[in-house]
């Protein structure tokens, strides 16, 4: 076994951190003061007899180099008096305060507005919390972009609800009948350390709020219930029975086994298969993939793949047709269905129906805003329908469905996707426009745009993107460049861009990039007919010809020899 340490000290500064390798484990410690050589040899030794151990440590860990994602918050409103849901941490009504190990709380007391109605088995919605007028509750977070989901309604009385998140509507007076609930995720951002919550000017006791889970992928660990959703079984009503199903039914499943899940993802025809799903790209209904479904409409036009986020299923879209009509064959029965709306780069308004049941009305999202609802849904025909009613708005963009199950959010794509392409052989790089087309085929070909990998700095300065490029070169790219740029991660600046079906700059040939087989990187410091490179990173530090040697190592002809520094491109000669 290797072990070895190394502190980390900016020139001037305090000792800031230890990092300890003990065999392929590398383990980091940050600490505040100076510390002396004793100490943080007492510190190391320490460390390396609980790991060898095999003890648990109690700092702490993370593996270097990578940013800790931001940890799950899950908080359910009730009184103090009941029973606390697993995996979740109660909110009694209390004043803003430190509490179980989170700041979270009202700016006024709000202990009197709690409810725990008895009425079911998950324990999320029978609780809640009833917002007094110009009530707001907040938590602490980390400054920076949080997904957010929220539960409202009430088991016992109707409820007229509005809530905002961070100025972001997430209900805008939603009536919502008694013994049903609502749910809706969003994307907010944080700039001043507070998650906050207000129902702006509606008056005391409007909104009901049961709970809310900010950056919660998935249900807690260990519990069964309180899980990503509850359910509260009923008797169904028999043949004879006067009871009509509402238009607007609750989200608590309804009695009997549950159907087979299903997972389908709107994507357009070249764009990479979510993790987990089926692809729906816009064509008519046939049967395919094992079951059937498709469009009344082509709509393969309204396609869309941003290429910006790691969650391929909010970066893909279909748009909606005027009188566009999409269905899946399903069994007879209740079926618990979750869309999700919304588009990276531009706003949306959105009208979703499936069957009868009004899922958005006219739902406004800005751009990078996206909406989620899940409703049980009943089917007397054999297809579930999604429609968008009599709306005339066509702005609906549909991310994803999912039909009786909880999704696969815990599934992603950090790996390159690539076409089939990717698995031959890659020859040593070619030569000219000849070799150009012999490894690579056509310019502006399908294959030239088919190859993707997760870049830093590439959805933005310090932000993860995909860059995509021809698909022999996915191996190289994805599996070999990747994990060395991302060794320095920082090292990469704003932006990165790869496949681009145009000409030359200035020219009247067509550029490499047509072919998918160039790359270029921190492009803001290296223009092009700059004469030399600029190797500062996102964070402005210096790091010499750190990626330029990475590249040409992998094989790359560096742009620099014609005064392009941002430039590496997999042929010479042309």
């Amino acid at each position: 076994m290797t072990m070895f340490w190394r502190c980390r000290r900016e020139r001037g500064a305090n000792l800031t951190g230890i990092r300890l390798i003990v065999g392929a484990k590398t383990l980091r410690f940050d600490v505040g003061p100076v510390l002396s050589r004793a100490t943080s040899a007492l510190l190391v030794a320490t460390a390396a007899f609980l790991l060898t151990a095999g003890l648990p440590l109690a700092q702490a860990l993370d593996p270097v180099g990578e940013d800790p994602p931001a940890p799950a918050i899950r908080v359910n409103f009730q009184p103090e008096s009941s029973e606390l849901v697993c995996g979740y941490t109660p909110d009694f009504g209390y004043p803003f305060a430190e509490q179980n190990g989170l700041s979270f709380g009202w700016n006024s007391d709000h202990t009197d507005g709690m409810r725990d109605r008895g009425a079911g088995d998950d324990r999320r919605l029978d609780t809640l919390a009833r917002f007094h007028a110009g009530g707001m509750w907040e938590v602490a977070v980390a400054n920076g972009e949080h997904e957010v989901r929220v539960g409202v309604g009430d088991a016992e009385e109707s409820s007229t609800n509005v809530l905002n998140v961070e100025g972001v509507a997430f209900f805008f007076g939603e009536e919502v009948p008694a013994g049903q609930f609502r749910e809706f995720t969003g994307t907010v951002t944080v700039t001043d350390g507070k998650l906050t919550l207000d129902q702006g000017s509606a008056p005391d006791f409007a909104t009901r709020i049961n709970f809310i889970e900010i950056d919660a992928l998935g249900a807690p660990e260990g519990c069964d219930e309180g899980g990503e959703e509850g359910t509260d079984e009923h008797d169904p009503p028999s043949e004879s029975s006067p009871t009509a199903v509402s238009d607007l039914p609750t989200t608590r499943a309804a009695g009997a086994s549950p159907p087979a899940p299903i997972n389908i993802n709107f994507q357009s025809a070249g764009s990479p298969v979510a993790c987990g799903y089926t692809p729906d790209r816009g064509r008519l209904f046939a049967k395919r993939h094992d079951t059937s479904f498709g469009w009344n409409l082509d709509h393969t036009k309204r396609a869309r793949d941003r290429g910006v986020r790691l969650d391929q299923r909010k970066d893909t879209f279909v748009r909606f047709l005027a009188g566009g009509v999409w269905e899946i064959a399903v069994p007879i029965g209740n079926h618990r269905v979750k869309i999700a709306v919304g588009d990276t780069n531009f706003a949306s308004v959105n009208t979703i129906k499936v069957e009868k049941v009004g899922f958005f009305d006219e739902l406004r999202l800005g751009a990078n805003q996206f909406a989620t609802r899940i409703v049980d849904v009943p089917v007397s025909d054999g297809r579930l329908t999604i429609h968008m009613g009599k709306s005339s708005i066509r702005k609906t963009k549909i991310n994803y469905v999912d039909i009786n199950s909880p999704g696969v959010r815990s599934c992603q794509d950090t790996a390159p996707i690539t076409g089939d392409a990717s698995t031959g052989p890659l020859p040593a790089r070619p030569y000219g426009l000849t070799g150009l087309r012999r490894v690579f085929g056509q310019h502006c070909s399908p294959e030239a745009n088919d190859g993707r990998a997760y870049f830093p700095s590439a959805g933005g300065r310090g932000s993860y993107g995909y860059v995509y490029f021809h698909s022999r070169l996915s191996k190289l790219v994805g599996g070999k460049v990747l994990p060395e740029v991302n060794a320095k991660k920082r090292a990469n600046d704003y932006g990165v861009w790869g496949y681009a079906c145009r000409m030359k700059t200035g020219g009247t040939s067509w550029s490499v990039h047509s072919w998918g087989a160039a790359i270029d990187t921190n492009t803001l410091r290296n223009p092009f007919g700059q004469r030399h490179w600029n190797g500062r990173g996102w964070n402005g530090k210096r790091f010499g010809r750190f990626l330029p040697n990475i590249w040409m190592g992998r094989g790359f002809y560096w742009g620099l020899n014609f005064n392009d520094p941002m430039h590496f491109q997999y042929v010479s000669g042309y």
